[in-house]
């Protein structure tokens, strides 16, 4: 691999495997997400004469977990996460999915309510877990039923699997009215999968919310563009036509003519 020097990448996975030509290859991730390769023939690694296969990987792992840094890479495989932002590995109940669901929902529900136009108009907030919908098929169409999934379980274990989730943000308002905003989760491979919403899909939801029940009379942004069309639609006060001079052909072949 390339090193670069001058910059430096976490990682906190180190996976290793023998290649069919007997070179050992490592792999790097953050997460999920691939880091960089380090080929056992690009490092000074020399096992021990008298190790087996395994005791060979281990080691060539052990080397690359210490001489990481030599290719760019700070590996620290330490579990930084919070409380607040770990999960369950597998879940049996549904109670245990709204607890886990809410817990990671809660940062982003906070970070739009405190972004969100007229903020100041919301005095509290709950979220709450409506409904636990099991999935038939994946997202790329696939039967879930080939693969062992039962009403949105693992069929070998009763374990929750594939789901669709829907829950409600409950916004009460300084008129004592409550506004709501839905959002979707998924848990696949029995995983929970982060929501997809924008700050600005949320705004302009909770704007209309707050406009339909008094508190909010017209967005400041919907309220410019209305004039700025206004302006454009006014009527314009006809200029005066100027004639153009021309000379009639039989005027020109007199000219000609002189």
């Amino acid at each position: 691999m390339t090193i670069d020097t001058n910059t430096t990448i976490r990682a906190n996975r180190l996976t290793v495997k023998a290649l069919t030509n007997g070179t050992l290859q490592a792999d790097l991730f953050r997460t999920h997400k691939h880091i960089a390769t380090i080929n056992s023939s690009d490092t000074s690694y020399q096992p021990q004469p008298d190790a087996n296969k395994s005791a060979i990987r281990e080691g060539f792992r052990a080397y690359v977990a210490d001489h990481a840094s030599e290719f760019g890479i700070d590996y620290d495989p330490t579990d930084r996460r919070t409380a607040e932002n770990m999960r369950k590995a597998s879940y049996l109940t549904e109670d245990d999915i709204r607890v886990d669901a809410i817990a990671m929902i809660t940062p982003d529900i906070e970070v739009f309510l405190s972004k969100m136009p007229h903020a100041d108009l919301i005095t509290g907030h709950s979220i709450a877990i409506e409904t636990l919908t099991p999935k038939t098929h994946t997202s790329k169409g696939t039967d879930l039923s080939t693969m062992g999934i039962e009403n949105g379980k693992y069929a070998s274990n009763g374990k929750y699997a594939w789901l669709d989730i829907e829950g409600t943000v409950t916004m009460t308002t300084t008129k004592g009215e409550d506004i709501y905003k839905t959002f979707t989760l998924e848990l696949v491979s029995g995983q929970l999968k982060k929501f997809h919403m924008t700050q600005t899909e949320w705004n302009m939801d909770t704007t209309a919310d707050l406009k339909a029940i008094g508190l909010v009379t017209e967005d400041p942004k919907a309220k410019a563009e209305k004039s700025a069309k206004a302006e454009d639609a006014q009527p314009t006060e006809d200029k005066p036509k100027t004639k153009k001079s021309t000379r009639s052909k039989k005027s020109t072949k007199e000219a000609k003519a002189e």
